[in-house]
């Protein structure tokens, strides 16, 4: 019993319960876990041929909030069990290494995509840019808007979600809104977008699934891979796709003019030290 899925085992343990619909969808995650957690609720409702209100009765009717819930439960499950089974403290750093490398090798080929270059053209091109984001990928848009800003834009990052409704209703058409959402449905940052686009914004999302609800609401979609598609996937920040992604943004936008942005840096630190030689 170890090593046996936990949410693989109430689902078994609540079969007779099912309807003939959540039966489809009992034998999809039994047959083909992998993905459901690499896969957007859209897709998966889809690919089993039921709506998006069947996965969320599926996952209640065996005690969960939700389908997101499910998934995320059975991810963290999946991972436990491949621990056990596969780990030694000799083979860990090796594993994570390799997985390092896969990640970084898969996120260069998306940023190849044309939607980067369109991303980079919006930032050098907007008013004000606003990068909203909730927990963890709060503190990205706080790393991000950090890093746009001494290369002289006006950039804001904001986290706390009241604020973020009430800048979006101030925003207009000389305005960037970055949406971060790894998930693709962090509502409040969904909804801020929305707002902001209703009043002339330009949008973008960074997201794993380009698919779900922030794609609804953003002119551009910029894929970061998901780190759950990795062997040791469950150890690895979300954001080092993230930052990754952001690395190659200001290394273009430098790049592209670095006598302009070297001495914008350098009169940046020298502030930051003349305001220390006065305390």
């Amino acid at each position: 019993m170890k090593n046996i899925n936990k949410v693989i085992l109430k689902i078994e343990e609540n079969h007779n319960k099912f309807t003939k619909s959540e039966i489809k969808v009992m034998d999809f995650i039994l047959q083909n876990s992998k993905y459901i957690l690499e896969h957007s609720i859209g897709d998966i409702s889809s690919k089993i041929g039921v709506s998006d209100a069947t996965l969320s009765r599926f996952a209640i009717k065996i005690g969960f909030k939700g389908f997101n819930e499910l998934r995320f439960i059975l991810d963290q499950e999946s991972k436990r069990v491949n621990i056990e089974k596969n780990y030694n403290n000799d083979s860990i750093l090796d594993r994570l290494v390799n997985d390092y490398k896969i990640f970084l090798d898969q996120n260069v080929e998306l940023i190849k995509n044309e939607e980067i270059y369109f991303l980079i053209d919006f930032i050098k091109n907007s008013s004000r840019i606003k990068i909203y984001g909730i927990g963890s990928s709060g503190y990205f848009s706080k790393e991000m808007g950090f890093r746009l800003s001494k290369l002289g834009f006006d950039s804001k990052a904001i986290t706390e979600t009241h604020e973020m409704k009430i800048d979006a209703n101030f925003c207009n058409e000389n305005d960037l809104i970055i949406g971060v959402s790894l998930s693709g449905l962090a509502n409040d940052v969904i909804e801020s977008m929305k707002i902001g686009k209703s009043r002339g914004a330009r949008t973008i999302a960074l997201t794993n699934y380009p698919d779900s609800k922030i794609g609804k609401f953003s002119d551009k979609i910029i894929k970061i891979i998901s780190k759950n598609t990795l062997e040791m996937g469950h150890f690895i920040s979300p954001q080092i796709g993230l930052i990754f992604v952001l690395d190659y943004i200001i290394s273009k936008i430098i790049l592209e003019n670095p006598d302009k942005y070297f001495e914008m840096g350098f009169n940046t630190m020298h502030s930051i030290f003349k305001q220390d030689d006065l305390k």
